[in-house]
This record gives C-alpha cells, sequence and structure tokens, in this order.
C-alpha cells in the first residue's frame, strides 16, 4: 500500500491508533484493505501483527495460504469456525495481548457474527487505542445504493459497545474499474459519511488502474494504492 495522498486524519490514527479493524458486508474487500494496512504499517517500521478472524468463509481469506507477507499471519480461528457462539482461546488471548506488537491489524467476520467475535474479546481491546472501520464497495451486489449502508452501519452501531470509528472506500471492480465508476461511488461515500457522521479514514484505489487521468486532488481525503496478496486461482 502506497499513499499517494494523505490528509490529517489518516495520519493522526496511523501513529495513535494500535488495533485496526476491519468489518463490512461479505465481498468489500475487507481482507484485501487489511492486509495492505498491515504491510504498510510493517513498511513503516512498526512491530505489526495482523489476525484473521472472518469465519464467514474459508477462500480468498488471509488463511487460504494464497497470501505471503513478510511477517507471521495469525490464524486462530479454525476451531471456531462452526461455533454459533465463539469463545476466546488461549492462542488468541496470547495474540492479542503480545507486547511486541506496535500495531495489530484484524480482518474480521461482517454482520452480527463479526460484531459477537469483537465484543467477545473487549477485555483485550477495552484499554487500548483501537480503530474500527467499516469497508464499503459500491460495486458490490446488494451494497450498490446509499440506503443499503446506512441501514448497514445503523444495524452495526446497535449492536456495537462503541460506534465505528471509519469508513474505507474500497469501491472498485478491478481491472474495470475507471473515473466515472470511481467518482461515482466516491460520492455516494460522502453522502453516507455526511449522513452517519462517520468520517472516511481513506479512499483506495487498485494499483494498476492509477492512470494519469485520475486527478487525485479532487478527493478530500487520504487515497492509498492498494495491490492484490491474494492470488486468484
Amino acid at each position: 500500500m502506497k499513499v499517494a495522498r494523505t490528509c490529517p486524519f489518516f495520519q493522526e490514527q496511523i501513529e495513535e491508533q494500535d488495533f485496526f479493524i476491519f468489518l463490512g458486508p461479505s465481498g468489500t474487500g475487507k481482507t484485501e484493505v487489511s492486509l495492505n494496512l498491515a504491510v504498510y504499517l510493517h513498511d513503516l517500521g512498526f512491530r505489526v501483527r495482523i489476525v484473521d478472524l472472518d469465519l464467514t468463509k474459508t477462500d480468498f481469506t488471509i488463511r487460504s495460504d494464497r497470501v505471503v507477507l513478510p511477517f507471521p499471519i495469525e490464524k486462530p480461528i479454525d476451531h471456531l469456525r462452526f461455533s454459533p457462539n465463539p469463545t476466546i482461546s488461549k492462542d488468541l488471548v496470547d495474540i492479542l495481548s503480545d507486547p511486541n506488537a506496535d500495531k495489530t491489524v484484524i480482518d474480521l467476520s461482517g454482520g452480527e457474527l463479526g460484531v459477537k467475535i469483537f465484543c467477545s474479546l473487549k477485555n483485550l481491546w477495552q484499554d487500548r487505542k483501537t480503530h474500527l472501520s467499516l469497508v464499503v464497495n459500491f460495486a458490490r451486489p446488494f451494497f450498490e445504493e446509499e440506503v443499503a449502508y446506512s441501514q448497514f452501519i445503523s444495524q452495526i452501531n446497535s449492536w456495537l459497545p462503541s460506534p465505528l470509528d471509519s469508513i474505507v472506500a474500497n469501491s472498485h471492480l478491478m481491472q474495470y474499474t475507471d473515473w466515472n465508476m470511481l467518482w461515482e461511488s466516491w460520492l455516494k461515500v460522502k453522502a453516507v459519511s455526511t449522513q452517519t457522521d462517520i468520517p472516511v479514514f481513506f479512499l483506495s484505489v487498485w494499483e494498476k488502474v492509477i492512470a494519469s487521468n485520475f486527478n487525485l486532488e479532487n478527493f478530500d481525503t487520504t487515497v492509498v494504492k492498494i495491490k492484490r496478496f491474494i492470488e486468484l486461482p
């Protein structure tokens, strides 16, 4: 992940927060966002742990063995995958309590299951500086309009012990992403951010579609170029 345009909110959160937790509907790109932020933090010199707590799928995840990173990937959830009420394992406690980690990035399940997992870990994060972010992708089926995310946010916030801290704008159609789609999606993200009073953490653009006609100054937020760490079969 490379920062193409930065804003103070992004810089403050990167420096101040201990845990970065990403959730959202399936298919929005939580895993790729988590991987890219973890590598970015590592490249800044932080000691990073990345933890896969997404129980909703087994393929195209951090634990799917399609990913190679310059630091260990923690996969403490295999025994939880079929549990309706996930419990905290000693391995997970040890990972999230690691005093040697400067930053921890968590890829969390979306919806109620993700919130259950997050709440069950309260003793581990309540005294840490924690940033909880919703990943949105307006190119995803059934989540193509603002109202869908506004309703999702309302439901998520009703389950959470504290409200969401930010939104990550991750709308894309892989190599078919163009300026018009990116801009129209950004306007929807801004509308949801205004309606819900939740700031935008950053806008991500796949590095292969950044072109000279993409004027990033039009986006009044941090813009990052992300790469794909999960290889397609």
